[in-house]
């Protein structure tokens, strides 16, 4: 009798520590879905002519030629915990809306133009303004009236700004994308499409579309 009250004393004993492991995943797992809910990361956007210009993939007859592109991207951390950014990529939306990987030339920098280290750790209700700079394709004769540009011919990876190129081209009835300027009414040019994505320490995913226009002058 006291053999069988020691084994029903272990099986009830068994039965709780699992019943307090089935409660404590539950309430881990629980934990975990609430701080990834919990987590909200605003994300905006506008492109910017201030920066340093480069282009790359020069060949004879230009083809493949991309040149870097710049945006002013603003991350609220819009919910009370704290939110690290610890990893992020941008691919080009193609005419079809699919996405395609452009290249592993992508930056962050702060605004002053300076390299940023991920992770980018925001407080509860912190924003922060960084630069993105990323490639898009250009056509060939894109590429090509901008190795006739005086300052990208005596230095091609010196000091020359996007703004800079996108004047010179201007005088050359285009633009950087390759729409002839200037545009025939109510035609405005096709714009450019870039997607941004921004993955949090939790696994959290936010994402932004960083668009370029057609030209429509200097302001």
């Amino acid at each position: 009798m006291a053999e069988r009250s020691r084994r029903h004393e272990w099986i009830n004993t068994c039965i709780a520590g699992g019943a307090l492991l089935v409660a404590g995943a539950a309430a881990y797992f629980s934990w975990q879905a609430n701080q990834l809910k919990s987590e909200s990361l605003a994300i905006l956007a506008r492109s910017t002519d201030d920066c340093p210009f480069d282009m790359l993939s020069v060949a004879p007859n230009f083809p493949n030629s991309k040149v870097t592109m710049c945006w002013l991207v603003t991350l609220s951390n819009r919910s009370e915990n704290r939110l690290s950014i610890v990893d992020y990529h941008v691919v080009e939306v193609l005419g079809d809306n699919s996405t395609e990987e452009i290249s592993p030339y992508q930056h962050l920098e702060t605004v002053e133009g300076k390299p940023l280290s991920l992770p980018i750790n925001l407080d509860g209700g912190e924003g922060r303004q960084i630069l993105v700079r990323a490639l898009i394709n250009v056509p060939p004769s894109v590429a090509e009236a901008i190795t006739k540009i005086p300052e990208y011919k005596g230095d091609p990876t010196g000091l020359l700004s996007l703004r800079k190129v996108e004047e010179a081209l201007a005088a050359a009835d285009m633009d950087i994308l390759g729409n002839k300027l200037p545009y025939t009414p109510p035609h405005r040019g096709m714009g450019r499409t870039n997607l941004l994505s921004m993955i949090t320490g939790r696994g959290g995913t936010f994402n932004q579309s960083l668009t370029y226009e057609p030209f429509d002058g200097f302001h």
